[in-house]
Order: structure tokens, then C-alpha cells, then sequence
């Protein structure tokens, strides 16, 4: 027989609510892959049938499913405890699905000991990164690679062995080209939809910080400037800055309020340090 040489399953404290997240997204998946054919055909961009997409999403009775993989994923939701009130008594998440999806995500707050550590999993952590003469980003100072060994594709941690020029430089985590991501896609998205959902409908607190961050910024960076080849501190990228500031103030308050209802430590809440390269 075969052997199996599949990982562990990784151990998940709130099973259902993942496996009820994963019916959920597969289900968006498929009617957005059918939404984007149809959007090709109307284009001219694609010879196929544009009303067979739609009969079929009909004859599945995709809306219905959907609305119902949402209720059942929020349900799993309310179940993890006190967490879910809190979260949505949040204008902006009062309806429940992305504090089921974020919930879904993170799944156990005991995980993250630091409020650093739950960032850089979302995807807003600061950590080196090698840089050439130019200022463009190389490598991580380590993370894990896919390597080929005895004819078998192994993710194995490495460290990077940096060439002549390039320096070491603390800056906003990213995905680097033959590197596994150092991030949670999944819920750096999560957080993305949050984020647009609290500056749609101005939530309290929040989009304070979001419009507080984005004029500091523009004070300090009156005009955009062109760096290393980019465009730098136009109004796109300071907005960029604002919204990952308020995300991040965000999942720290989240991150105490939920450990504090586990009964887990805490440590002595600080604000983000942000590099110039964020």
C-alpha cells in the first residue's frame, strides 16, 4: 500500500465553523468564476453561451444555497462565545458574515501570544527584509521555500544568503517571488473587506483613525515623489497607509478583548511602529 505522506490535518478548535467557512467560499468561488464568464462574453472576449451560465446558477438555485452556507457559517459563528457580540456591535460587521470569516480564520486567540504575531499572520507585520543598492526588496532575511529533495518538493525553512550590496531592512511583510507567502491570504482579504466596509459606513472610532492617519501622512508628504522607480505618496498609497493603520488598531483591540475573555495574558498595549516602506 502506498504510504500517505500527506501532512497532519492542522488542529482546529472551532471545526465546524471552518468547514461551514470553506462551503461558504467555495460556493462564492463558483458564482464568481460564472460572473467573470459572463462579464468575458458581454467584452466580446469569449465565445461562450452567456444565458447557459445563468440557467445554470438558476437551475442550482445558487442564491438560495448561498444565503443559506452564509446563515449556517454565521451560526457556527455566534457559537465560539462572547467574542462574536463584540464584534458585531461593530458598525461595519453588524451583519454578521465577515466576523463569521474572520472568526473562521484565526479560529483559536490562544495562538497568538502577541498582538505582533497575530498581525504579521493577517499580514500586517514588519519584519527584515534584504534590499539591493536600488532599494528593491530581494529575499526575507528567512522564511520557508519549496525545495526538491531525494525527488520529493519539501517546504523547508531557509535563510537567506544575501549578495554584495544588498542590506538588511525592517519593512512591511510582502510576498517575494520564490518564497512562500509569510501571511494568511485568506485573512489579510478577510481584513481588507473590513476595512472597506468600515470607511462605507463610517464607523465610529475606526475611520477616525483611518482620516487622522491619511492627513498626518500628507502633512508629512506633501507631494508625491517618485523612489526606487515608483510613484511615492500619492493619494493612493497614503489612503493604503491609513486603512492598514486603522486594520491594525483594530485587530489589536480585537486581540485583547478576546484573550482577555479566554482568560489568556495580555501584554501592555503599544502602538505600531510603521516603516517609510509600508
Amino acid at each position: 500500500m502506498t504510504e500517505d505522506k500527506r501532512p497532519d490535518p492542522k488542529p482546529r478548535k472551532y471545526a465546524h465553523l471552518w468547514q461551514a467557512y470553506l462551503f461558504w467560499w467555495e460556493l462564492m468561488e463558483m458564482r464568481k468564476k460564472a460572473t467573470l464568464r459572463i462579464s468575458s462574453i458581454k467584452k466580446g472576449k469569449s465565445n461562450l453561451d452567456a444565458q447557459f451560465e445563468r440557467d445554470r446558477m438558476e437551475y442550482m438555485g445558487m442564491d438560495g444555497l448561498l444565503k443559506d452556507a452564509n446563515k449556517t457559517m454565521m451560526n457556527y459563528g455566534k457559537a465560539v462565545g462572547p467574542i462574536w457580540d463584540w464584534l458585531t456591535s461593530i458598525k461595519g460587521l453588524g451583519a454578521g458574515s465577515l466576523a463569521a470569516q474572520l472568526l473562521a480564520q484565526i479560529d483559536d486567540i490562544a495562538c497568538y501570544d502577541t498582538v505582533a504575531r497575530l498581525w504579521r499572520v493577517a499580514g500586517f507585520g514588519i519584519y527584515p527584509y534584504w534590499v539591493d543598492a536600488d532599494g528593491k526588496v530581494m529575499a526575507p532575511r528567512d522564511g520557508w521555500q519549496s525545495h526538491t529533495v531525494k525527488g520529493q518538493r519539501e517546504k523547508i525553512w531557509t535563510e537567506t544568503e544575501p549578495k554584495d550590496g544588498w542590506t538588511l531592512k525592517p519593512i512591511a511583510d510582502r510576498n517575494v517571488a520564490g518564497w512562500h507567502s509569510p501571511f494568511n491570504r485568506k485573512l489579510k482579504g478577510v481584513c481588507w473587506n473590513i476595512q472597506d466596509s468600515f470607511i462605507k459606513q463610517q464607523t465610529p472610532h475606526y475611520v477616525d483613525i483611518y482620516y487622522a492617519y491619511k492627513e498626518y501622512q500628507r502633512i508629512q508628504h506633501p507631494e508625491p515623489v517618485s523612489m526606487n522607480g515608483k510613484k511615492m505618496y500619492t493619494d493612493g498609497h497614503l489612503a493604503n497607509r491609513a486603512w492598514r493603520k486603522m486594520i491594525k488598531r483594530f485587530l489589536r483591540d480585537m486581540w485583547l478583548y478576546w484573550r482577555e475573555l479566554e482568560g489568556l495574558p495580555v501584554t501592555e498595549p503599544f502602538e505600531d511602529r510603521e516603516s517609510v516602506e509600508a
